[in-house]
């Protein structure tokens, strides 16, 4: 009935390859914490307790964490997209992905023994609102990076896309600058 209507969103195998090699990292991040001790995770502080009281208390420099985080994320933004233009595309957006696999498996294990229940909320609660941007930016980029390699865009549909995709990632450190610190503290002042 909707069959011509509905547009095909999928990345041609990409998409599910991608997710594919995110939930392996995320398990591997998740198996690879089970074994250490106590004395490891409060080595190197994970959501410890003198973290969550400082960042309590603390305020934040939005203009500061703001080009900290341009300059970190968004090395690994123009990484990403001139890998995107050679032949090692698919694989450097895998091992991207599954580097935030595993981030994502060790921080939300390292939160679960901390903090039990409220471990994945104080997770979540670290990475919104930015996630909104980051997520669909990187779903934009995997998208046309598959365009750019199979050649169906012409060069100013190309660029359009890859002025949203910088939009919305400049939209996601604002957030993470400006917004998370203040959700953050509220969070841990209520839940922690």
């Amino acid at each position: 009935m909707f069959g011509n209507r509905i547009p095909n969103y999928r990345l041609g195998g990409w998409g599910e390859k991608l997710l594919l090699v995110y939930m392996v990292g995320v398990l591997l991040g998740i198996v690879l914490l089970q074994f250490p001790d106590q004395e490891f995770l409060s080595r190197y502080g994970f959501f410890s307790e003198s973290t969550i009281e400082q960042l309590r208390f603390m305020d934040v420099n939005g203009k500061g964490l703001f080009f900290y985080c341009l300059r970190n994320r968004g090395m690994i933004a123009v990484l990403l997209v001139v890998f995107a233009l050679t032949n090692l595309a698919p694989v450097i957006a895998a091992a991207f992905v599954g580097w935030v696999g595993l981030g994502t498996g060790a921080w939300i294990t390292v939160a679960s023994i901390r903090y039990g229940i409220q471990g994945p909320l104080l997770y979540i609660a670290v990475i919104m609102p930015q996630a909104l941007c980051y997520l669909p930016a990187f779903i934009l980029y995997i998208r046309w990076m598959k365009e750019y390699h199979l050649g169906k865009e012409r060069v100013f549909s190309k660029m359009a896309q890859l002025f949203v995709i910088i939009a919305l990632f400049l939209l996601g450190i604002l957030l993470e600058s400006y917004v998370n610190p203040i959700l953050l503290k509220n969070f841990i002042k209520i839940f922690l």
